[in-house]
């Protein structure tokens, strides 16, 4: 009976990893984060150094350049952001992207 429960929880490893359910965590993209910001920020936010845009919020790489900048503090600004900011109601995956194109900005 023990050797059936060991290899029904090998076989169910093994599926989740052929599922992705427990394979390799993937890095955020940057090129994602760009395209989101690009959707949802660009009516305050100057997303990319090379854009006109509003200046009713810092430019993205204000933000990303900022010696307070912390991945943590964006993350948790993201989740529950404050007015005037509206909020996207992004996934986990989406804010990590904007994370990673944030971080792609710096020098």
């Amino acid at each position: 009976m023990r050797r059936l429960a060991d290899f029904t929880i090998a076989a169910m490893v093994l599926v989740a990893g052929g599922l992705g359910l427990g394979g390799p965590v993937r890095a955020a993209d940057p090129q994602e984060g760009y395209r989101l910001a690009s959707q949802w920020c660009t009516t305050c936010h100057v997303v990319a150094p090379d854009q006109a845009g509003s200046d009713a919020a810092r430019p993205f790489d204000s933000i990303a350049n900022d010696p307070n900048f912390t991945e943590d503090g964006i993350r948790a600004w993201l989740v529950d952001p404050h007015p005037p900011m509206p909020n996207p109601n992004l996934s986990t995956a989406e804010i990590d992207a904007l994370i990673a194109y944030l971080k792609s900005l710096r020098p």
